[in-house]
């Protein structure tokens, strides 16, 4: 699988030298490895369901946790870059710089 960046999503064109981002094959195996156990349809902590691309894009009780376009002010960014406040994921590894970006 190439490395396709969380932020690649959330901002159109950085990755378009290898083409546009999927969610399925790029981003998802990333939230399933390290954010499904409490965000997912099933668990839903915070009411954020990370399972799909319109459950990522509603967000949760704190509202949207991406600004399209706006990587820094993203919450998700924010929480897995350790900017705010519970730092995700809360296993404590923290995600590799790969796949934050």
């Amino acid at each position: 699988m190439r490395t396709i960046t969380l932020i690649a999503l959330i901002l159109p064109g950085v990755a378009a030298a290898e083409g546009p981002p999927s969610f399925a094959k790029d981003v998802l195996p990333i939230f399933a490895a390290n954010c499904a156990g409490c965000h997912s349809s099933q668990a839903k902590m915070g009411s954020l369901d990370l399972d799909t691309f319109e459950g990522l894009i509603k967000g949760g009780n704190h509202g949207t946790v991406v600004v399209p376009g706006k990587s820094a002010e993203s919450r998700l960014y924010q929480m897995i870059a350790g900017k705010a406040q519970p730092a995700m994921p809360l296993s404590g590894k923290a995600l590799a710089a790969g796949e934050i970006e």
